[in-house]
């Protein structure tokens, strides 16, 4: 991707979801399994009926879904992040989104339902869901390239925080695909992003200061 390979820097985003959630920590052991759960959608998994019902999910969500899957009930586990998106929940919205970019072995990865979901997160204003989303779009996957939209959501994470998407438009102001290419402007957000404490950002920053002059602007 983009025209000059010389500043194509390799960043691994795994690092966030390793830290996004903690479920990915004890990822491993799951790996063996085959894909057996069919993908959810708010169509297939009824939400609460009540509010009380509603109310009790959210406040045990954490707790519940840490349990199923540290006891390697895989069908309660993904049940119970479907039950809580089906009423909204973002949190439920963000993890079966980041579930899906991944391959986990008993879900498989599916960018369609990724964005599925990332999105209905990504409108409630989830900073790390519209990372994930923004990348999908600007990568065109799970559905079309939407650059512009991309771009606007990268930069709404980035403004709020987000390392990995200071980093991202570090790399698109870098390139100049979906942006208007700027080094500067590129060197600002890899700074900024080595600032948050992003591991990739010095590394990025010492190959964009020696960009040819005639790059920079």
């Amino acid at each position: 991707m983009g025209a000059y390979p010389y500043f194509r820097i390799k960043v691994t985003r795994k690092w966030f979801f390793i830290t996004c959630t903690y479920m990915l920590l004890i990822f491993n052991s799951y790996q063996a399994y085959g894909s057996s759960i069919a993908p959810c959608t708010v169509e297939n998994y009824v939400a609460p009926s009540t509010q009380y019902e509603i109310d009790q999910l959210k406040k045990n969500f954490a707790a519940d879904v840490k349990l199923a899957f540290q006891s390697g009930d895989q069908k309660l586990f993904y049940g119970l992040l479907c039950r809580a998106a089906a009423t909204h929940f973002v949190e439920a919205e963000m993890r079966l989104g980041a579930i899906h970019m991944m391959d986990w072995g008993f879900i498989k990865q599916n960018y369609y339902y990724a964005r599925y979901w990332l999105e209905r997160a990504a409108a409630q204003g989830h900073l790390k869901a519209s990372y994930l989303v923004g990348i999908l779009y600007l990568e065109g996957k799970g559905g079309p390239v939407k650059g512009q939209r991309g771009i606007e959501l990268m930069n709404k994470a980035a403004k709020a925080g987000d390392p990995e998407a200071m980093l991202e438009l570090s790399k698109q102001y870098t390139e100049g695909i979906f942006v208007l290419q700027s080094i500067d402007t590129a060197i600002y957000w890899a700074q900024q992003a080595k600032v948050a404490g992003h591991p990739t950002g010095q590394e990025l920053l010492d190959v964009l200061k020696n960009a040819p002059p005639t790059m920079r602007r």
